[in-house]
């Protein structure tokens, strides 16, 4: 490894921030928020779910990291937090 951080699909659930990776750790690269683990810890994913209880999975949560379809001036973002039920509609689900 490198020592560098990796971009990843997820955005800061306290700042909306990219997070960055590198090994088990998670990084707002906006606010420095941080969790190791799982990325849930500090993303939109993990948004309202408590933390899983030791050896367990996290259970979904209402929201999801996702692409900005409809990036622009007003919402430059790449990845947004968008509710599940919005994923679920645009997939045919």
């Amino acid at each position: 490894m490198s020592g560098g951080w990796d971009i990843t699909d997820h955005a800061c659930r306290i700042c909306f921030g990219r997070i960055l990776s590198r090994g088990d750790v998670f990084r707002c690269c906006n606010c420095g928020a941080e969790c190791r683990g799982e990325v849930e810890g500090i993303c939109g994913c993990g948004a309202g779910v408590p933390p899983p209880k030791k050896g367990k999975r996290r259970p979904k949560g209402k929201f999801r990291c996702a692409k900005n379809p409809h990036r622009s001036a007003a919402d430059p973002n790449e990845i947004s937090i968008v509710p599940t039920s919005t994923l679920e509609a645009s997939h045919g689900r």
